[in-house]
């Protein structure tokens, strides 16, 4: 009962002052795989790692330049970007990486200590407690262990859904729905 309260209070918090949230990944299926079974809970201070997909920036005109790179006969033909030049121009925003870190922040999460972005700032790996990952995504998470390698993984079996104002610079959070891979038997 207690752990209700906790996701109710976790609830209106997230949900004050945001406005709307949007489910993400509407698509991608929550159904558990094959050999992974339901252990319990998780509880508030077990740990997850998420990785928040910042949007990137020009990417129809990445699909320009790609066009004119490759068709004979225009005056960009085989003249390619280096990969520097591909990063810098689809780059995220500042804006947008101001968003998601103060979005992060805004559940108690310190985005300095429990997160690393990557050189580009194309994603924010953060380990957090289950508490404020819940609190982000408006989800539950349980703990799950594979049948055969006894592997565990913290996973949600529920949609996850961002503040309207943090979707426009989001792609989607990684380590809510997948599981992990499992290597076959020898």
């Amino acid at each position: 009962m207690l752990r209700f309260f906790v996701l109710l209070a976790a609830f209106v918090a997230c949900h004050a002052g945001t406005g709307l949230r949007v489910v993400m990944e509407r698509e991608q299926s929550t159904e558990v795989p094959a050999g992974w079974m339901l252990v319990e809970q998780a509880q508030a201070n077990e740990e997850v790692s998420l990785v928040f997909a910042v949007k990137h920036r020009n990417t129809e005109r990445l699909e320009e330049l790609f066009w004119e790179v490759s068709t004979p006969g225009t005056h960009s033909y085989r003249k390619f970007l280096s990969h520097n030049e591909i990063n810098t121009l689809v780059a995220p925003g500042q804006e947008s990486i101001n968003a998601i870190t103060s979005w992060v922040s805004g559940a108690g999460v310190s985005v300095a200590e429990q997160c690393r972005w990557t050189k580009a700032k194309e994603f924010l790996r953060c380990d957090i407690p289950c508490h404020a990952a819940e609190m982000l995504l408006a989800v539950s998470f349980q703990v799950f262990r594979h049948e055969r390698t006894k592997s565990m993984t913290v996973r949600s079996t529920e949609h996850y859904s961002v503040p309207l104002t943090v979707k426009e610079h989001l792609d989607f959070v990684g380590g809510v729905h997948r599981f992990p891979p499992v290597a076959k038997e020898a």
